[in-house]
């Protein structure tokens, strides 16, 4: 992004809900303001009852691919003079609804720069982590099955650690999805269940010698926001996105990214 030049960001929520919010608190939080009027101008766009579940529509569940509604909401963006857009969702990103995504938007000759999360993330891994070799990653199912991060990650010679099917369908996806304690469900605050869930996930992938944990979930943004657990990274693709749309809006603005050490923290 060229100095100088304020662009208008473009917040593409509700799937989660939840997840949009946080994503624009993030925004807030890494700009650079001391007053009211010197954030940057933002537009928030949260409309789930348009958008079809992700990972429902990958799972062969519903024939009906989100792309379109997305696509739509972003345009919807654009013409309320968004110029910078990113999508609230890591399984959105997968090919087989970004791809159409970013088709329709080609087609009805859009100019907004749509920014790629995981894309963001995983070139923020290498970039701040040079060192680290083995990496796990926390996903929906959706996500996992279509080896959204694992195809990136692996490009960028990352090795990623496979957690298998019934681990990752019935402590990770389970802790995004369960209807009666998932964080989806029940996000303010996080259930009980869900955290003993997510201990049990992360104690998993520090046992399998993890040397930093990806949360390739926006949900797991609401749920855990230390820095890093026992030196352990914990690189946040919401947060990422986040410094990506600041960055893209107005380089200025951005905050100096400072990595520091915590406990492990659920909300």
């Amino acid at each position: 992004m060229k100095s100088g030049k304020t662009e208008v960001i473009g917040v593409l929520g509700g799937c989660g809900p939840q997840a949009g919010l946080v994503l624009v608190d993030q925004i807030f939080r890494h700009t650079k303001a001391s007053a009211d009027q010197e954030h940057l101008p933002l537009l928030l766009s949260s409309i789930p009852a348009q958008i079809t579940d992700r990972t429902a529509f990958i799972l062969g569940k519903t024939t009906q691919n989100p792309a379109k509604a997305i696509a739509g909401l972003i345009l919807q963006l654009e013409s309320a003079g968004a110029t910078v857009v990113g999508i609230a969702c890591n399984t959105a990103h997968s090919p087989v609804i970004f791809d159409s995504i970013t088709e329709i938007l080609l087609t009805r000759k859009s100019k907004v720069k749509l920014l790629h999360i995981v894309e963001e993330t995983v070139s923020f891994l290498r970039d701040n982590f040079p060192q680290v070799k083995k990496v796990g990653v926390l996903c929906t199912e959706g996500a996992y099955k279509t080896k959204l991060y694992e195809t990136v990650l692996k490009d960028h010679g990352l090795n990623v650690i496979n957690p298998g099917e019934h681990f990752q369908r019935n402590y990770v996806h389970r802790c995004i999805y369960d209807p009666e304690f998932g964080i989806k469900a029940c996000s303010a605050p996080v259930r009980p269940e869900a955290k003993e869930l997510l201990h049990n996930i992360i104690s998993y992938y520090k046992a399998e010698g993890a040397e930093a944990l990806i949360l390739g979930c926006t949900e797991f943004s609401i749920a855990l926001t230390a820095e890093a657990i026992d030196d352990i990274p914990i690189i946040d693709s919401t947060k990422v996105l986040a410094r990506a749309l600041v960055r893209e809006a107005c380089v200025e603005k951005l905050v100096d990214y400072k990595f520091s050490t915590d406990n492990v923290h659920v909300q």
